[in-house]
């Protein structure tokens, strides 16, 4: 879809936050027709544009400015070859100034991750990078990090059952510069429903949340999300410890998920973005992860609307409040263009809020979401918009 920059018209309902922050948006003039991934980290944010010069893929990344209160541009990469698709996922962490981009189709579509770190004076450069063995595995369409942990989502290998990899750094105190990450665990679907299409780690890196929406319907079941947990015992793996679907095989139950830990004894657990239901699914537990205490269903208060497509959960360091940010692109021209909406919580309770976030006439807007610190990120066609919810 092609979208003028003079038609992009982002209205902002509310400017404040009680974490603070300013609202601004940005567009990429290289990127105009491309749909956005993004991550947002502290005072870093990172853009990728994979549909770039056929599909050949651009990623950005932005630094947050104390002096001027505004963002700004630092860093910039350019995909291989036409068709890599690199940038379509990406993600950041300022605590290690660590960055991974997907690319599904590079390596003559097998698929890679690659990884870039600051290594001096501020920096980037590629120090890694990880290959698919399939091709058409997708591998790489998904990443999510901590500073300890990182995730790769091949959601199409072994004929759509999909599969999990766990990256862990060496130890970082060690004389290597910047650490090695090397992969530890493979988490393996068996139900044909590609699983790792979503990939969630929280910031501590002990929780862990995948998604496995079902696309295609080739194990003939609907989305599921999972959740797991590592235990921080000898072997650090992450062990499952909880599944969730509604049963509806249109769902796209687990199209997104985002994972949030328990601080300071309040309860962790996931978001579940299921747009097909134009639902979103906040499923909380106990401290030990042993017990679900509840489950809340929010849906879309527009209609036309793929309510959940994107999600993304933050929580205040005091672990008393927490902010889900939900992307909404138009499946419909009545929709006018896409949303964002947000959840709020407040000592374990969820509310949707009546404010909204939206582009008119960029039905893509929403299609992939972030949230730091309770500054907001969402992506659109070619752009992106920091706001702050409240």
């Amino acid at each position: 879809m092609s979208v003028p920059k003079a038609r992009w018209i982002v209205l902002l309902i509310t400017v404040l936050s009680v974490w603070g922050c300013i609202p601004e948006t940005l567009t990429n003039p290289y990127a105009l027709e491309s749909i956005t991934s993004v991550d947002i980290s502290g005072n870093f944010a990172v853009a990728g544009f994979p549909e770039y010069s056929n599909n050949t893929g651009l990623v950005v990344v932005f630094q947050y400015n104390s002096t001027s209160d505004s963002w700004h541009q630092v860093y910039q990469v350019f995909g291989n070859l036409e068709g890599d698709q690199f940038g379509s996922s990406v993600a950041i962490n300022d605590e290690v100034d660590i960055l991974f981009v997907g690319a599904p189709r590079a390596f003559g579509g097998v698929g890679a991750v690659f990884q870039y770190q600051i290594i001096s004076s501020g920096l980037w450069a590629r120090v890694n990078y990880w290959k698919g063995t399939e091709e058409g595995g997708l591998f790489g369409f998904s990443v999510s990090n901590s500073k300890s942990v990182a995730v790769i989502g091949a959601p199409n290998v072994d004929s759509g059952n999909g599969q999990v990899i766990v990256l862990r750094p060496s130890d970082a105190s060690g004389p290597i510069n910047p650490p090695v990450w090397k992969i530890q665990q493979i988490i393996k679907g068996s139900l044909g429903a590609n699983f790792g299409y979503s990939v969630s780690v929280s910031d501590s890196g002990a929780e862990l949340g995948i998604g496995e929406p079902s696309l295609n319907h080739i194990g003939n079941v609907p989305g599921s999300a999972y959740f797991y947990y590592d235990l921080q015992d000898d072997d650090n793996l992450f062990k499952f410890r909880y599944s969730s679907t509604n049963g509806n095989i249109n769902a796209l139950f687990g199209y997104s998920v985002s994972v949030f830990g328990n601080t300071d004894g309040s309860q962790g657990g996931m978001i579940i973005g299921i747009p097909g239901s134009q639902t979103v699914t906040v499923a909380s537990f106990n401290s030990s992860y042993s017990e679900q205490i509840f489950e809340s269903n929010f849906t879309s208060p527009v209609n036309g609307l793929n309510f959940g497509q994107s999600v993304s959960v933050d929580k205040s360091a005091d672990g008393t409040k927490g902010l889900a940010i939900i992307g909404a692109p138009a499946y419909s021209p009545l929709a006018g263009g896409g949303y964002s909406f947000y959840l709020t919580e407040v000592n374990n309770v969820w509310t949707l809020s009546s404010n909204s976030l939206v582009a008119y006439g960029d039905d893509q807007y929403g299609s992939s979401v972030g949230v730091s610190s309770g500054v907001a990120l969402t992506g659109g066609t070619g752009q992106i918009s920091f706001w702050c919810p409240q």
